[in-house]
């Protein structure tokens, strides 16, 4: 997808801009093409990251137990339903 948006705006300056609703001002940024390819870097080596993690940690967020498979056997210390 990534690649995809690349080519959309290829060529096109891409600006983002922050407002601060209590100051009333405004922070804006525009993005270079090695920008954007660091900012990609960093989505796949977050994914890899995901993808590879095997410890399954235990969260104190007990309302995400109900997605967990883990829960439902019992196998996590967390919460079992």
């Amino acid at each position: 997808m990534l690649l995809q948006l690349r080519w959309l705006f290829l060529g096109k300056k891409i600006t983002a801009e922050l407002y601060y609703l209590r100051s009333g001002r405004s922070k804006r940024h525009t993005f270079s093409q090695e920008d954007i390819e660091n900012v990609k870097i960093k989505i796949v080596n977050s994914i890899k990251e995901i993808i590879d993690d095997t410890s399954f940690r235990p969260t104190d967020n007990i309302r995400s137990c109900g997605y967990c498979e883990h829960a439902k056997t019992g196998a996590c210390p967390t919460r079992s339903i």
